[in-house]
């Protein structure tokens, strides 16, 4: 049997730089190598031309979909594999796909595809994740050459219409792209971000009624921080997307990311909820919608009171589905690491205020080996550690990047550290500097309560008690003789008992004993035990006196 040819398709303008590289990536494969070309000023042309590819000079129209089907029109292959210059193939890719051609059935080849972070970064690092922006997303890139095959839109093309009027057969091609062209600096020089908004408004005005193309246009808003603009043009999509009729032909997930976004930042929590119920509703769930419910449940335990628990156990449930997605193909993401790093990051939070230190210990060093640029992870296991009893190692691992951290987290959680080991002088500094760069804000929601629980214990130590929030900040309240009721949740009970010790030993226990009156335990249920508990901590340990 004749093996299945394969052309290559793409479209170019000054790209030099990544050209070569693109096609010796594709030397093996591909029988055909089109280039249409939009109007290249360097060397772009000649390049392509050496390596023998046909060229195809196309004026520029503002029509990324136009510029792509009249490469389509030039092959005479049986599949078009579809790159742009600052994409290559990996190492592997090219067997890998002359194997799956093989009477393969299917019409559409998914190739995942990986961000490099760096312009340097070997293709190798990228896969891998060592050098790779967020997680990788399949893309349709391998198509079976048929009469109908094109693209559409202007911007964000896709051949997604041509896929549903062929049965919407794809397959997994196991091959890997890199791809060059997120890096911030390319990006920049580019200006993708300009054009894209400006191809959008555009795309917009001819297709009203597609509401993934809100979904877009509310995300290149947001970037460029116009967010009134932003939450108009995604609230709109969802008008729209309300009334639509379920199809195939649009999908829900772009616009719901963007929507979600927004709501988040204006404290809609049920619209958060009702907007993934609504989009998983349209097209089943994916792990982006998981992401967000999990955010939204995250986010509602901080101010839920007896629903707390409730909440972060819907928000566990919820991460733990979206990590389970992390193998599978899919091919709309626009969360970051949603079902990597970032999605192990936010369940680990959750498990911290859960109460399951180690659990989220565990889960912190695995989103901090998978992403290491993003420092959220390290204070996340610091924190754990120090609810561990092994503050001393939390402050090890945090000393190094103290000075140069313009968030307040880190020197919170070095605030907590000391507070454990009994330095109340280390403790009020390092607080103090917390609060210095509090207006950076956290990069963890639940640490602003845990900076206003800390001030509490400081004003306790030092003698003038002054409630707050938590439970933690109700004993103070009682200490001091306010009107306070509240709960002690699960997470809470070792914070409260360690604060409780903490009095004992600062000469506070006057402030303690009000505490064990009846009054007290009514307003706070079951810190009378918890009095006791520190009590018997300290008789065990009486060198700690000291």
């Amino acid at each position: 049997m004749t093996a299945p040819t394969v052309a290559l398709c793409m479209i170019v303008r000054n790209e030099e730089g990544h050209l070569q590289a693109c096609l010796d990536s594709v030397e093996d494969l591909c029988v055909e190598r089109i280039v249409v070309d939009t109007g290249s000023t360097d060397a772009t042309v000649a390049i392509a031309e050496r390596a023998r590819a046909r060229v195809i000079h196309f004026p520029w129209c503002d029509d990324f979909a136009a510029a792509r089907n009249a490469g389509l029109r030039e092959a005479t292959s049986d599949w078009v594999l579809i790159l742009d210059a600052d994409e290559r193939l990996t190492a592997g890719s090219v067997e890998r796909i002359r194997q799956q051609l093989q009477g393969i059935t299917e019409d559409c080849g998914m190739i995942r595809l990986h961000d490099a972070s760096t312009l340097e970064a070997r293709a190798g690092d990228v896969v891998s994740g060592l050098a790779r922006l967020g997680e990788p997303m399949y893309v349709a890139r391998l198509l079976r050459r048929t009469a109908d095959l094109e693209f559409e839109g202007i911007v964000h093309e896709s051949v997604r219409r041509w896929l549903v009027r062929n049965g919407n057969r794809a397959f997994n091609v196991g091959a890997e792209i890199v791809h060059y062209g997120a890096v911030a600096s390319v990006r920049m020089t580019k200006a993708k971000s300009d054009r894209n908004l400006r191809l959008l408004e555009k795309r917009l005005e001819l297709e009203p009624d597609n509401f993934t193309v809100h979904g877009y246009l509310a995300h290149e808003y947001a970037e460029i921080k116009a967010t009134e603009k932003a939450r108009e043009t995604a609230e709109e999509g969802w008008r729209i997307l309300k009334t639509a009729t379920r199809t195939t032909l649009r999908s829900a997930i772009r616009l719901m990311t963007a929507r979600c976004v927004q709501q988040l930042q204006q404290g809609d929590l049920a619209g958060v909820l009702a907007s993934v119920d609504d989009a998983i509703a349209y097209e089943g769930e994916s792990p982006d919608a998981l992401f967000f419910r999990g955010r939204a449940f995250e986010h509602r335990a901080l101010s839920a009171g007896a629903e707390r628990d409730g909440d972060l156990a819907s928000a566990e449930e919820a991460y733990r589905s979206c990590l389970e997605f992390a193998d599978k193909t899919f091919a709309q993401r626009f969360v970051r690491g949603a079902s990597t790093w970032c999605g192990r990051l936010r369940l680990g939070t959750v498990r911290l205020l859960q109460g399951n230190a180690e659990d989220a210990l565990r889960l912190f060093e695995e989103s901090h080996a998978e992403e290491p640029s993003f420092g959220e992870s390290l204070y996340g296991a610091c924190e754990a550690l120090v609810d561990l009893g092994r503050a001393e190692e939390a402050l090890a691992r945090l000393e190094p990047c103290l000075a140069t951290s313009l968030q307040p987290d880190g020197w919170l959680v070095a605030a907590e550290a000391a507070h454990d080991l009994g330095n109340i002088g280390d403790m009020k500094l390092f607080l103090g500097r917390a609060r210095s760069t509090a207006p950076a804000g956290y990069l963890a929601a639940h640490r602003n309560a845990i900076h206003s629980v800390l001030h509490c214990e400081l004003t306790a130590y030092l003698g003038r008690p002054q409630s707050g929030p938590g439970a933690i900040g109700t004993a103070c309240g009682l200490m001091s003789g306010a009107a306070a009721e509240g709960r002690i949740a699960r997470g809470e009970r070792r914070p409260l008992v360690r604060f409780l010790r903490g009095m004992l030993v600062a000469n506070q226990a006057s402030f303690v004993e009000r505490l064990l009156a009846p009054d007290a335990e009514r307003a706070l249920p079951g810190i009378l035990g918890l009095v006791q508990e520190a009590v018997e901590s300290l008789e065990m340990a009486p060198e700690e006196r000291g």
